[in-house]
């Protein structure tokens, strides 16, 4: 996020991070932050949802490529 000044204005601190998804804070659930954006996810609200918490290398939904096809939509990874 240092290196990305463009997203300094959009940025939230935990306490005030929501869910890009459900719109809700990380109070109750915990929020996986994206390693490239800082956007917040309940991995619950992806899709398709994670059975894990990711402790590092998270990448959202807006900012995953597949290294292969170059596909950025989560549901063709379940092909």
């Amino acid at each position: 996020l240092e290196t990305q000044p463009h997203l300094w204005e959009k940025w939230r601190c935990i306490d005030c991070k929501l869910c890009q998804t459900c719109h809700q804070d990380g109070t109750k659930v915990r929020l996986a932050l994206c390693d490239v954006c800082d956007r917040g996810y309940h991995i619950s609200c992806l899709t398709p949802p994670l059975k894990n918490f990711p402790f590092r290398a998270f990448k959202c939904p807006e900012c995953v490529r597949c290294s292969s096809c170059g596909t950025t939509d989560a549901p063709a990874w379940t092909r």
